[in-house]
Order: structure tokens, then C-alpha cells, then sequence
């Protein structure tokens, strides 16, 4: 979906989703993805999980498919 109206600041009808579940985190740590990471969160305190490498910007409906698993992304495509 092209953001036909953000040259007016108009962002209304997107979210921000994570990609790994924030409810995953001990999974993140078990498979130490870590080191995968570039930009970590700019507060130390945070866990690496928060990182905006960790994010997509979707609408809402895309959103809420993607949490439910009636969305993916195939990265190799």
C-alpha cells in the first residue's frame, strides 16, 4: 500500500509491528540473535529484542493479520 497522503504528515492508518514477538524474548536469547543486530536500542536498560531492526511499519489491518499468522514475509523472495 503506497502512503499516498505522507507528504502531509498524514500516518494515521499505519502501526508499528514487531517482526519476533516481544512475548518470545527468551527464544530471541536462546537462539542469540543478538549478534545479528546493528542498531541497538539507543537505552541500555532495553533488550536488544526492542531494536528498530525489529519492526515493520504496516497498516492496521496488515498488522493484525501478521500477529495472527495470516500474514508472512518470505525473505528470500
Amino acid at each position: 500500500m503506497k502512503a499516498v497522503q505522507a507528504y502531509l504528515g498524514r500516518w494515521e492508518m499505519f502501526e508499528a509491528g514487531p517482526i519476533f514477538p516481544l512475548a518470545l524474548e527468551p527464544f530471541w536469547d536462546q537462539y542469540q540473535f543478538t549478534p545479528k543486530l546493528f542498531a541497538l536500542p539507543p537505552r541500555e536498560k532495553d533488550h536488544p529484542i526492542n531494536s528498530v531492526q525489529n519492526g515493520l511499519l504496516l497498516t492496521r489491518n496488515a498488522h493484525l493479520w501478521f500477529d495472527r499468522y495470516a500474514l508472512s514475509i518470505n525473505p528470500e523472495v
